[in-house]
């Protein structure tokens, strides 16, 4: 569909929408500017998605699916996840969001903080020992692979021992 095509069906989807009010100038339009991204987006097809368990560990999956990172308490200290939509000609889809789900019975994982496009997800480690699981999904097409990241903190091998003498 050519871009006149487009603009044309999102001035008359908009004109639907309005028919019978009273619109102030430039209403219709900025609404059928609104809609343009719905009419010639693809859907999203798949996730390409990296994790990173800062500060060594990357891991990319471009077809959504499970990974699975080990992290050490004290060393490891964040991890952030970006999970981008993506159509069948490789495109992001911007119409799209990602909605997130957290197992972390261990205490793993601090507060997230998500990106305004809901892409980033990221999260500074507490340095507690154990496993946290995140699994993100296509808000837009919930049948796309979700992306599920297994991530493991283990305390790391003995650099040291700390102890005392006691002479009686």
């Amino acid at each position: 569909m050519d871009s006149e095509a487009v603009r044309a069906s999102a001035l008359a989807a908009a004109a639907i929408v309005y028919e019978g009010q009273a619109v102030l100038p430039g209403v219709l339009t900025s609404y059928a500017d609104q809609l343009v991204p719905w009419i010639t987006q693809l859907p999203t097809v798949r996730l390409d998605c990296t994790l990173q368990l800062l500060p060594h560990i990357s891991v990319h999956n471009p077809n959504g699916g499970a990974v699975m990172a080990t992290g050490t308490a004290g060393v490891s200290t964040a991890v952030a996840i970006t999970a981008t939509p993506k159509d069948a000609s490789d495109n992001t889809n911007t119409a799209d969001s990602i909605g997130y789900t957290i197992s972390d019975p261990s205490g793993v994982l601090g507060t997230p903080t998500i990106s305004a496009d809901t892409f980033a997800w990221n999260c500074s480690l507490s340095g507690v020992v154990g496993s946290a699981t995140v699994t993100a999904r296509s808000n837009l097409v919930p049948a796309v692979t979700a992306y599920v990241a297994q991530i493991d903190i283990s305390a790391g091998a003995t650099t040291h021992i700390v102890g005392s003498v006691t002479i009686t």
